[in-house]
């Protein structure tokens, strides 16, 4: 797109490009790996998600009284997370050990 010298402001020129077939091949792989990714991405923040929220129901049970926040799982498995870890973790470094961000 390039800009026109006009009175009218924000008036622009659209133009075109034409690409070859090999150009085309190549943009629509890249595309598909861009969706791909971006899929493969929402997937693991589910999974990471599910994976913290599964931890604390492991370590500190699923009933939970007083503050507590009820999370849905990917697998629809509805658990009860009790404040302050109904919110995000930290892990050490060696993964040996997690608290909540809020603590």
């Amino acid at each position: 797109m390039g800009r026109v010298n006009s009175s009218i402001s924000g008036l622009f020129l659209a133009a075109t490009i034409e690409l070859t077939a090999d150009e085309r091949k190549k943009l629509e792989a890249l595309h598909r790996e861009m969706v791909e990714s971006e899929q493969s991405q929402t997937r693991a923040e589910h999974d990471w998600r599910d994976c913290k929220y599964q931890l604390v129901v492991d370590h500190l049970g699923n009933s939970a009284t007083g503050g507590y926040s009820d999370v849905t799982l990917s697998t629809g498995k509805v658990v009860r997370i009790p404040a302050p870890w109904n919110g995000d973790l930290l892990f050490t470094n060696d993964f040996k050990s997690a608290f909540p961000l809020n603590f």
